[in-house]
């Protein structure tokens, strides 16, 4: 029992910790609470934000996330891990360009440095977007990986591919097995 108080008292104030301050609520009708990896027991459930920061040390400085959940219906299992629903997600790169998420259901692991996303999951940066079944962030590598089939569309253009790797800070997307149309087209003024 006091196992079970102590990991309250815990996941509580956690809830209260990052950026945002006090986790965000709704009064939105609660949904069904997602699925947490090897089935373990849900110990409790909220909406709120999920963030993973650099792993190195900053020497007092503030941190900023490199990987962040927002806004998502999350429940806590009796293994610590994350799970949510309807997330929209953020990958920072170190010069502070955003790459934008949203899937349908993920998990995140704060212990492993790393968080899943499935279930339509579309990812955008500036006008391209990009369809997957899923993507892995690894936060210690700090790269994005999918090893399921693509499909990226930018203006007239459309590629498919069979896996996609994403390297925020290094500007980098590498697909393989491509197939597709790339339109280039110079505007008048050029």
């Amino acid at each position: 029992m006091k196992h079970w108080l102590a990991l309250a008292l815990v996941v509580s104030s956690l809830m209260g910790c990052g950026e945002t301050g006090a986790p965000k609520t709704s009064s939105a009708p609660a949904e069904t609470p997602p699925v947490p990896p090897g089935g373990a027991r849900t110990v409790m459930e909220a909406q709120t934000n999920l963030y993973l920061y650099d792993t190195d040390a900053t020497g007092g400085n503030e941190q900023k996330p490199r990987f962040a959940v927002q806004d998502a219906v999350v429940s806590m299992d009796e293994n610590n891990a994350w799970s949510f629903k309807n997330a929209h997600a953020i990958i920072y790169g170190h010069d502070g360009t955003e790459t934008f998420l949203d899937a349908g259901e993920g998990f995140l692991d704060q212990k492993g440095q790393r968080a899943h996303l499935k279930g339509g999951v579309t990812m955008r940066s500036g006008t391209m977007e990009i369809q997957l079944e899923d993507i892995e962030w690894n936060n210690e590598e700090r790269k994005a990986i999918s090893v399921h089939p693509i499909t990226l569309r930018d203006g007239g253009s459309e590629l498919t591919a069979t896996s996609l790797e994403y390297d925020p800070d290094a500007k980098k997307l590498t697909l393989t097995n491509i197939r597709g149309t790339i339109r280039y087209e110079r505007s008048a003024t050029q």
